[in-house]
C-alpha cells in the first residue's frame, strides 16, 4: 500500500467512532468550508462489471451478500470510471479518501426517519425526482450536513480523480463523514432484512407451546390399574 496525497493537510487515520466500522479519517487541523480535504485515487476500472471481474472482491460476498461489494470504490461523475483504493489490492498509489467512513450505515437508513427525510428531500427539488438547478445542490448540501455528513465529493473534469470537499467548517479531531449513498448500502439492508425475518420466524415458532396435563388427567392416565 502507497499512500500519497498531494490534497491533504494534517489529516490522521485512526479507530473510527463508529462500532465495527475499522479505521477512519479524521481532521489533525481545523478545516474551512469549501476547502479541498484529500483525494481519492487508485486504481481506475472502466465500470464496476470491469471491477467485478478482478475479483478484488469477491471476499465480501463471506458476509453472506447476494453480489461482491466494492467497498473502496467511487464512480467518476464525468467519465464514469470506477476508482478503487482498496489498500490492500491497489497497484496504484491511493489517496486517504478511502480511509473515510459513512455516518449512516445500513441499520440507520432502515430507520423510518431517514426513509422520511430522504421523500421529504427529493419532493422539495424543482422537478421532484433529481437536482436539476443550483438550489437543488443546496439543498442537497444542507441535508447530507444535517445527516451527519462533513465532506463531498468533486470530480476533476479529464482527470482520473476525485476531490473530497468539505461541506462545513470541521473542527480538528472530527471525524470525516461521506455519504456513501442508498445503493452502496442495498446488499448489506436486504441482509439485514433477512436476518430479522428470520429472527421472527425463530421468534415465533418458539412461542408455540406443547400442551401440558393438568394433575387430574396426568393421575388418571398413569394411576394403576
Amino acid at each position: 500500500m502507497r499512500i500519497i496525497d498531494e490534497v491533504e493537510r494534517y489529516l490522521f487515520i485512526s479507530a473510527s467512532t463508529i462500532q465495527g466500522a475499522g479505521a477512519g479519517l479524521f481532521a489533525g487541523n481545523n478545516i474551512q468550508k469549501g476547502r479541498p480535504v484529500c483525494e481519492y485515487k487508485g486504481d481506475i476500472f472502466e465500470d464496476y462489471e470491469d471491477l467485478e471481474k478482478s475479483g478484488r472482491y469477491n471476499y465480501t460476498l463471506q458476509m453472506g451478500i447476494e453480489k461482491t461489494s466494492p467497498v473502496y470504490s467511487i464512480t467518476h461523475e464525468h467519465t464514469g470510471k470506477v476508482i478503487d483504493s482498496h489498500p490492500a489490492f491497489s497497484k496504484e498509489a491511493i489517496g486517504l479518501g478511502g480511509f473515510i467512513n459513512d455516518s449512516l450505515g445500513p441499520r440507520l437508513r432502515m430507520k423510518q426517519d431517514y426513509v422520511d427525510s430522504v421523500k421529504e428531500l427529493t419532493l422539495s427539488f424543482d422537478n421532484q425526482s433529481s437536482v436539476t438547478s443550483l438550489t437543488d445542490i443546496d439543498k442537497t448540501k444542507d441535508w447530507k450536513i444535517k445527516m451527519g455528513f462533513n465532506v463531498t465529493a468533486y470530480s476533476v473534469p479529464n482527470e482520473d480523480k476525485i476531490i473530497m470537499m468539505s461541506l462545513r467548517d470541521i473542527k480538528g479531531g472530527e471525524e470525516i463523514f461521506f455519504d456513501y449513498g442508498d445503493n452502496y448500502w442495498l446488499p448489506y439492508i436486504k441482509l439485514i432484512a433477512k436476518q430479522n425475518q428470520m429472527k421472527n420466524k425463530q421468534e415465533e415458532e418458539g412461542k408455540k407451546t406443547v400442551p401440558v396435563m393438568n394433575k387430574e388427567d396426568f393421575d388418571k392416565a398413569f394411576a394403576k390399574e
